[in-house]
This record gives C-alpha cells, structure tokens and sequence, in this order.
C-alpha cells in the first residue's frame, strides 16, 4: 500500500467541524452529497473518492452552491485510511 496521506484539515474545509459528520464513501461526482447538505444544513458531509478528476468537479460544484457544510476528499480507503481521514 501507499503512504497515508496527511489528514485533512477539517476547520478550513468546513464551516463549523463541531457539527455531527456524514461521510459518502465512494461519492462519484457528488450529487448525493450536494443534495442532503442542501436538506441538512445541521450536518456536514464529506464526499470521498479515489478518483481526482471525479474530486475535483465535486469540490467545484459544492464551491458554486456555497453551502458551507460539504465537502470533498481524494481517498483510497485502505486499511487504517478511514482512521487516519477522521483524525
């Protein structure tokens, strides 16, 4: 397996990381995300997806609607991944 990468840094992802956390795994391009964000604005979430391209057009679009409880994360979730994601 690779090298973990460093954790995210949830305060600057996220307007308020104290609130509860839903995480998408293998999100695609996010519209599951982008949707339930828009329903629960107590929540945040997190879409994760190995895929950058896929990523990076998630992200983008989360930026665009401007809710500020969702966002996005290139991850192979591999053991000790899910753990070191949270952190």
């Amino acid at each position: 397996f690779a090298a973990l990468p460093p954790p995210p840094v949830w305060k600057r992802m996220l307007a308020d990381p104290s609130k509860p956390l839903h995480l998408d795994l293998g999100c695609c391009e996010g519209e599951f995300v982008l949707q339930m964000a828009a329903l629960h604005p107590e929540v945040n979430f997190v879409g994760v997806d190995i895929r950058q391209r896929v990523v990076a057009r998630a992200q983008l679009w989360a930026e665009e609607t401007g809710l500020p409880n969702v966002c996005f994360v290139e991850a192979n979730i591999q053991p000790g991944a899910l753990a070191r994601l949270l952190e």
